[in-house]
């Protein structure tokens, strides 16, 4: 789990147990469980930016589960990271 970090909206420093910035109020999605599928409820009007991994989701975007998941270069080359699907589109995040 990611200790500390840096808000990729305004570049305070972040808590993730916290979930969302105390300084500009964006929501960011730091989870490194295997799955994870997200209550929509939980995300407030009053947040003003939702990311993952540094990604900004755009208007009215909201995250509804995320995992492990591998990019396939070819049958004996692949990159590890993390995918994470919304209401409008499939994110898929490189780890290095």
């Amino acid at each position: 789990m990611v200790k500390a970090l840096n808000c990729p909206n305004c570049a305070a420093g972040f808590n993730p147990s916290n979930k969302s910035c105390e300084y500009c109020g964006s929501y960011i999605i730091t989870t490194d469980s295997k799955q994870f599928t997200y209550d929509l409820n939980e995300f407030k009007p009053t947040y003003k930016k939702i990311f993952f991994h540094e990604i900004e989701m755009g208007t009215n975007e909201l995250p509804i589960r995320s995992g492990m998941a591998n990019i396939y270069y070819s049958a004996t080359k692949s990159d590890g990271g993390r995918l994470l699907l919304t209401n409008q589109r499939l994110i898929f995040v490189l780890m290095l």
